[in-house]
């Protein structure tokens, strides 16, 4: 899955949509997580074709998640690198903590 925008004739994609996937990965806990710091680098852009994305959790804890995003073009090269922490917080109404 690709997340795309367009921006004055630009089309865009970024890492920080991933948070919604990572938030399924603390459902089972009564949990979900919320971005709280995202710094993504825009190494080059790219106009059309596909593009590859790898998020690749480096820690997941019990409080917080830090992910490390990487955008590739069908070329082999990097597009976009972002990394992303989340807060892991309760669902509502599950009282967990």
């Amino acid at each position: 899955m690709i997340i795309t925008a367009r921006r004055q004739g630009e089309q865009l994609c970024w890492p920080e949509p991933w948070t919604r996937f990572s938030a399924r990965t603390v459902r089972d806990r009564g949990q979900f997580a919320v971005g709280v710091h995202n710094a993504t680098d825009f190494l080059r852009p790219a106009t059309s074709g596909r593009a590859e994305v790898i998020a690749e959790p480096l820690q997941q804890g019990h409080v917080q998640q830090l992910w490390l995003v990487t955008i590739t073009g069908e070329r082999g090269k990097a597009l976009a690198r972002g990394q992303l922490r989340l807060q892991n917080v309760p669902l509502p109404g599950t009282g967990t903590n």
